[in-house]
């Protein structure tokens, strides 16, 4: 109720609503005859109202009392839409400093999502990049980098920075503030800048350098990305697998085959290939241990990166290896190979054994035999001397798969059987001329056909008027086919070394989520930080996914297969959105979060896999404990 004493009076103020509390806006409205409506003047805040309703007392600002004393006197509360009421104050109240508010007082409570979030976040921080990470950043940095890491498993990289604002509205909130492309370049740029991708992986080095296990056994491999940005000084023309004609950027990562660890992301120019990255990963592998990694480190590679100079490195920097030998580029190695095909063919005197296959499918056959050679090579880093020729002993271990050497004669034997076929509809036709069947036929053929006359397989019989297959030519592309040759210097049992390089292919797999699941197929960023910062958030973002299915893994090895448990429709992406079915209210109040439903004993299950507190056992002081 208004004194009877003469008051001030507040003109041309609007109440607006604001996210936490309702701003007091004093500003004219001037008419506009021409346009018919009335033109506001700038509008300026002279104070707020605190309640939710935006019904209560008035708190002005320092500014509007120091520019209208009259108004210290008085106390002013908005009833309604455009009605004030004045009361003036006491001696006492007059006494006491004015009221100030600079921020808002009351935060509403709110329901959002909240299982992914807990379950990221819970995961996140007891893996190893997570330790360092958060030790090597800051809060802000580290629960940013952490919503971005939440985006990707929910939605991918496509869209990153407004898909990442819509993840931080909808969830209980990892970061408080509004997220956009200048926040996300912002953070790495700052990465950079403090080389945190290089901290966290020399911190990651040192501590495998310091554990007590014999052996770090490393899948290295690599991959390339289109580029479609403005500039970047990596973007080169190169062998693109997307098969586009655009500049690429090459992609080489390192991944513990066990724990699937993230050792290393690096990028390289297009036009390097991957035979020429084996030098410089061994240095900083051994740089980046302190020496922790020598004659511990163990990689795992592919034929793209067999050389003899590439064996000669290894050993040289104290590197173990099992690398799968580039047959096609050595006439010695299919010699070797062909030496002992019959005795595999013919399991005489081999040793025979069954590669391991996931999930209890039913086995492959292999036979394989293990031979020892002498490597001799330059030693350079030995300390305090000059380089020195030594040697060493590898083992080569030739491993022959009878399933692959019967689908390959399959292959050719359809392959013939569609040439003949071809050729009689040809010569109906009137079409074909046996003097000139590889030029006058060529648009009638596909690769597969024009592959057995490039290799010299097949041969024309003009008795039979079609064409056979050299039975002795195709015996010997099937055998060397069916071969694989692995190269190592610490694994002398074939099949051990076969089973370890069976494992490598989980870094195939983490590739092949980068670019379906993730969408990190191309790139547009053109600064080198924001390219190098995209790269490690993704590679981040897989390694989590491959050490969840590694989880699942785990468990079911020690279940009968009907009481297995398996990912939600068998997809990383279903997982993250059934965990977000689990919604709570945040009272950020009194920093309090209450469970309000969507919680299963499915989810329950996923958390206790994961090794994760499960929603059942969690109370109210899950928000102060996330935050």
């Amino acid at each position: 109720m208004s004194d009877s004493v003469a008051h001030p009076v507040l003109k041309d103020v609007v109440c607006s609503k604001k996210k936490y509390a309702y701003a007091l806006l004093q500003g004219k409205s001037v008419w506009n005859a021409e346009k018919g409506y009335c033109d506001k003047e700038k509008q300026i805040q002279i104070g707020s109202i605190r309640e939710s309703d935006g019904i209560g007392e008035c708190i002005f600002n320092e500014r509007f009392l120091s520019e209208n004393p009259q108004f210290r006197r008085w106390r002013v509360f908005r009833v309604a839409k455009g009605q004030y009421e004045y009361r003036r104050k006491s001696a006492d109240e007059m006494r006491k400093p004015q009221e100030v508010k600079r921020k808002t007082a009351a935060r509403p409570v709110k329901s959002a999502k909240f299982g992914a979030e807990y379950f990221l976040c819970r995961f996140f921080e007891r893996s190893a990049t997570g330790r360092h990470l958060k030790a090597l950043t800051d809060k802000s940095q580290y629960d940013l980098f952490l919503t971005l890491l939440l985006t990707i498993m929910l939605y991918g990289a496509k869209g990153l920075a407004w898909m990442t604002e819509k993840v931080r509205k909808e969830h209980c909130g990892l970061y408080g503030k509004k997220i956009d492309k200048d926040t996300i370049l912002r953070l790495f740029k700052k990465m950079e800048q403090d080389n945190t991708v290089g901290a966290v992986m020399k911190a990651k080095c040192r501590e495998a350098g310091s554990r007590k296990e014999q052996s770090v056994t490393l899948a290295l491999d690599g991959t390339n990305i289109d580029f479609y940005g403005r500039k970047n000084d990596k973007a080169r023309y190169g062998k693109s697998k997307s098969g586009n004609a655009v500049p690429i950027v090459n992609l080489l990562t390192l991944m513990d085959q066990i724990t699937h660890e993230l050792y290393g992301v690096m990028s390289y120019s297009g036009d390097v290939t991957d035979v020429s990255t084996v030098e410089s990963v061994c240095r900083q592998l051994m740089y980046q241990g302190d020496g922790g990694l020598k004659n511990k480190l163990r990689l795992i590679c592919d034929r793209g990166y067999w050389s003899v100079f590439n064996l000669s490195t290894m050993l040289d920097h104290g590197c173990g290896f099992l690398v799968n030998c580039n047959t096609a580029r050595s006439n010695k190695i299919k010699q070797l190979i062909l030496e002992h095909a019959a005795n595999l063919q013919g399991y005489n005197g081999t040793a025979i054994f069954r590669g391991d296959e996931p999930d209890g499918a039913e086995a492959e056959l292999l036979t394989a035999v293990t031979l020892n050679k002498e490597w001799s090579y330059t030693k350079t880093t030995a300390a305090g001397r000059a380089p020195f020729k030594t040697r060493a002993k590898i083992y080569v271990h030739i491993i022959f798969s009878h399933s692959i050497y019967r689908n390959a004669l399959e292959h050719y034997g359809h392959s013939v059987a569609e040439l003949n076929e071809i050729y009689r509809e040809a010569q109906k036709e009137g079409s074909w001329k046996p003097a000139g069947e590889k030029h006058r036929f060529h648009e009638l053929l596909t690769g597969k056909h024009l592959s057995l006359f490039d290799d010299n397989l097949i041969k024309y019989d003009a008795e039979q008027q079609r064409f056979v297959l050299k039975m002795a030519a195709v015996t010997e592309k099937c055998r060397l086919t069916a071969s694989r040759v692995l190269v190592s210097d610490f694994c002398t049992d074939a099949a051990e070394a076969d089973r370890i390089y069976r494992m490598r292919s989980n870094i195939e797999i983490g590739y092949r989520l980068n670019k379906s699941t993730m969408e990190g197929r191309v790139s547009g960023k053109s600064a080198s930080g924001s390219f190098d910062g995209m790269m490690f958030l993704t590679a981040v973002a897989v390694e989590m996914s491959m050490q969840i299915r590694q989880k699942f893994k785990d468990y079911n090895a020690k279940l009968p297969l009907k009481e297995r448990v398996y990912l939600p429709h068998n997809s990383l992406r279903c997982l993250m959105h059934t965990l977000d079915g689990v919604e709570a209210i945040v009272d950020e109040n009194k920093r309090e979060l209450i469970i309000q439903g969507g919680v299963t004993d499915e989810i329950n299950e996923i958390l206790s896999i994961c090794g994760i507190k499960t929603f059942a056992a969690l109370g109210r002081e899950a928000f102060e404990k996330s935050t």
